[in-house]
């Protein structure tokens, strides 16, 4: 018999090369799209996270802001030199809103940790969202600062100019439902809620079109199994034609 001459065996060799072809490639397919549903399931997580700390932001600086003030809060503050009751009681009002930032130090640490990866998942112009949440709290601490300035030194600016920034700080310190123009801290507060509403909205639109990643290695056994027997009943086909041919 010529070792040559092409039969069955090489026939049965080129489909079970092509049969392993098709597989690897159908595989390969499958693991692609499973890896992107993987890395759109991860910006889900993210935009969930970032989505409830936006809406913590509001209940935070209600707390942070809020006008009612108890001795315990400030019952700590360092005494100053010729104090009164009545200075420090005005001190301690301004001290026990860097007290309450303080005591919201695990908030500001997961906005630390949650900025970077999204601007890794969303891209790097959503630094100026989180802006808006770091520029509220600067108010914030600017306020305390030039507030207890003005308590320790009542003759250091009398003009108007003077007064109406003095004021300002005010209106940043405390949440006395000021009118929107007025009150610059909650406007970014606002700016920030409604900017991470704005890019983690498409990612949580898409949720439901997304399969889960408990189901991604079954994906891929199901596809491959659909062209392992697509090919079979390719090969089935061509070799009930051989046989015919042969009788």
């Amino acid at each position: 018999m010529d070792p040559w001459a092409f039969g069955w065996t090489q026939l049965l060799t080129i489909f079970g090369m092509a049969i392993t072809v098709a597989i690897a490639w159908g595989g390969f397919r499958s693991f692609n799209r499973w890896r992107r549903e993987q890395l759109e399931a991860k910006r889900i997580d993210i935009a969930f996270d970032a989505l409830t700390l936006a809406h913590e932001t509001k209940s935070v600086f209600q707390h942070i802001r809020g006008p009612l003030v108890l001795p315990s809060e400030w019952a700590d503050m360092p005494a100053q030199p010729n104090d009164t009751e009545q200075l420090r009681l005005r001190r301690g009002e301004i001290y026990a809103t860097t007290k309450r930032i303080n005591d919201k130090r695990e908030f500001f640490e997961r906005v630390a940790r949650i900025q970077p990866r999204c601007m890794a998942a969303f891209g790097p112009e959503v630094a100026k969202v989180f802006k808006k949440l770091h520029i509220a709290r600067a108010h914030l601490e600017t306020a305390v600062l030039m507030l207890t300035h003005e308590i320790d030194n009542p003759c250091a600016g009398n003009d108007q100019k003077t007064k109406e920034h003095y004021e300002e700080m005010r209106r940043d310190l405390w949440d006395l439902e000021f009118p929107p123009e007025e009150d610059r801290v909650g406007q970014m507060l606002r700016e920030f809620t409604d900017g991470v509403i704005a890019f983690t909205k498409p990612p949580v639109v898409t949720l439901y079109g997304i399969k889960s990643r408990q189901s991604a290695p079954l994906t891929v056994m199901t596809a491959t199994s659909r062209r392992l027997n697509t090919m079979g009943a390719v090969l089935k086909k061509t070799f009930r034609k051989n046989s015919e041919r042969f009788r």
